[in-house]
């Protein structure tokens, strides 16, 4: 029987799941929806009144049950991952929320035992962190698939897997969706490690071009919090302006001001009694999609708060006044694409103009002003994209990425720098460096500190794309250590004493093993959850 290899895109707006065929090498995505986007269902997550969880319905999540649903659940982990539905009296914490929803979607998808699985790869924003990522995979075990096939990767790179042509050696990979911008840029140039991981594949037929897409590494990448629904918000503050003007009372009694202020604005959209602003979000929604065609779009939006006022009438928006309304997230589009070609230039030498192709991906890729900024930016590039697959590029890379544990089509960097603290130097020690390509395996002696010591614990530390400083780091809230148990022995001091192995694989994991060097022997290495208080390196910028 083949093996079962899914890939999920779980998304801002929606999600998606592909099934990759190992024998013929071909994706087939699933269908989850009725109407014009079958493989795209919504990433909302509901409680019926009955106890049935509802995924994808936003009518009820709108309505009846407002109180009883999450509207986006990767919206809400980006944020905090503290978060907690509450529902019948109850707190529904975010990682079963997300185990909820991965249950439907799979069942949707006519993969009714996700214990099934032989491999699942999760794609996550390019600055996710180690505490985000650990409540996906948790949210992935609670419902039966095994932790070692879970696999995880950055979204640009999801689309470089899927990729059959990169029509450049230089390329930029540009992931516009509903929350996020993920971007990363590529190398094409073969390097002899790819080729032969893909030789040595046993599906591998060199005469088929969807086996042998090309070779590659990943140069560097950057994520930004920017995404399709911080342009909706700007529809939304015109609709607003208009509706002022027109003496609608719902519209008077919202502050322009709150769309300056991102806690606010989100305590708008998630107040369970008020829904009329999710109804605006939809229609500007509507109105982005058609200004990426047209000049102009004339809408009516329907009443807010029926009774209480009339909606909003003729509202006119022009390309040029949605180019005007969305300065603020231009801005941010042209500082992290300024900082990622000074990324790229600072790890080749070279400039925006070397790059020689764009590949868009994401709902919001398309919107009117996101070609021109790219052409003014990288004038010798190709743009590119797939209208077809636009929106599942990236369940479609997951897939393709779970064929084989040794092929690297794409070889990609850790974009995080991970270290150990030193207690005696009070310092943080590098032992994966940020640009250092998947897989990897490094080795570090440690020494034991007294005479029959029996117990040697490992601080990790990362310091995330970015940052300027070491953190501890964490995987559901608490910092970790890594504690090992090694037979007493009365000497001390001594360096060669363990040989600890830090190794990162496939599945974008990392493992950490120990070996003693005295006795002869592995030593189990057990990764223990600290309290605040249990705590006490100091932080530092190295």
């Amino acid at each position: 029987m083949d093996p079962l290899l899914v890939g999920i895109d779980f998304g801002t707006t929606n999600s998606s799941v592909a099934v990759l065929d190992p024998v013929q090498n071909r994706v087939h995505m699933k269908r989850l929806d009725e109407g014009e986007t079958p493989y795209l269902i919504r990433t909302i997550l509901s409680k019926g009144t009955e106890g049935d969880w509802i995924i994808g319905n936003q009518a009820a999540a709108l309505g009846k049950l407002r109180d009883r649903s999450v509207l986006s659940l990767k919206t809400e982990l980006r944020r905090s991952p503290d978060f907690s539905l509450r529902v019948d009296g109850q707190d529904v914490p975010l990682v079963e929320c997300i185990s909820r929803f991965l249950m439907e979607l799979l069942d949707e998808a006519g993969i009714p035992e996700p214990e099934s699985i032989d491999r699942l790869a999760l794609s996550v924003p390019v600055n996710y962190d180690d505490r985000r990522k650990a409540i996906m995979e948790q949210a992935a075990v609670n419902i039966g698939v095994e932790p070692s096939r879970i696999w995880f990767l950055d979204e640009p790179v999801s689309v470089l897997w899927d990729c059959r042509i990169i029509p450049s050696r230089y390329a930029l990979v540009f992931d516009f969706g509903g929350g996020t911008l993920d971007m990363a840029i590529m190398d094409k140039e073969a390097s002899e490690k790819h080729r032969q991981a893909i030789v040595h594949h046993p599906y591998f037929d060199p005469d088929d071009n969807d086996s042998n897409r090309y070779h590659g590494k990943v140069v560097t990448k950057l994520g930004l919090d920017l995404g399709g629904d911080d342009l909706d918000d700007c529809l939304v503050k015109l609709f607003v302006e208009r509706g002022k003007a027109q003496g609608n009372p719902v519209c008077d009694s919202i502050a322009l001001e709150l769309f300056e202020d991102p806690e606010r604005l989100h305590k708008l959209k998630s107040h369970p009694q008020y829904t009329f602003y999710h109804q605006m979000k939809s229609i500007a929604e509507q109105v982005k999609r058609r200004l990426s065609t047209e000049e102009s779009v004339t809408v009516d939006v329907p009443p807010l708060m029926p009774g209480v006022d009339h909606g909003i009438k003729d509202v006119t928006i022009t390309a040029e006044q949605f180019y005007l309304a969305t300065e603020k997230p231009r801005e941010t589009l042209m500082k992290g694409l300024t900082e990622l070609a000074r990324k790229f230039n600072e790890a080749t030498r070279l400039t925006r103009r070397d790059i020689g192709a764009v590949l868009l991906s994401g709902g919001s890729s398309l919107v009117p002003f996101v070609p021109d900024v790219l052409e003014e930016l990288f004038p010798n590039a190709r743009i590119v994209w797939d209208e077809e697959h636009l929106q599942t590029r990236i369940a479609r890379g997951n897939a393709r990425y779970t064929r084989s544990e040794d092929e690297w089509i794409v070889g990609d960097v850790v974009n995080a720098s991970i270290g150990i603290y030193n207690h005696a130097g009070k310092e943080t020690i590098e032992i994966i460096a940020a640009d250092d390509t998947y897989p990897i395996k490094k080795q570090k002696r440690v020494a034991t500190t007294k005479p029959n010591q029996t117990k040697i614990e490992i601080a990790p530390m990362v310091k995330a794309q970015g940052s300027d400083r070491y953190e501890p780091l964490q995987k559901y809230g608490r910092p970790i250590l890594w504690r090992m148990n090694i037979r007493a022995h009365p000497g001390t001091h001594d360096v060669n004493r363990l040989t600890i192995t830090y190794a990162i694989d496939k599945s974008q994991r990392l493992r950490v093993s120990a070996y003693d060097n005295l006795f002869k022997s592995e030593v189990g290495v057990e990764e223990v959850e600290l309290a605040d208080s249990g705590w006490n390196v100091r932080l530092d910028r190295k």
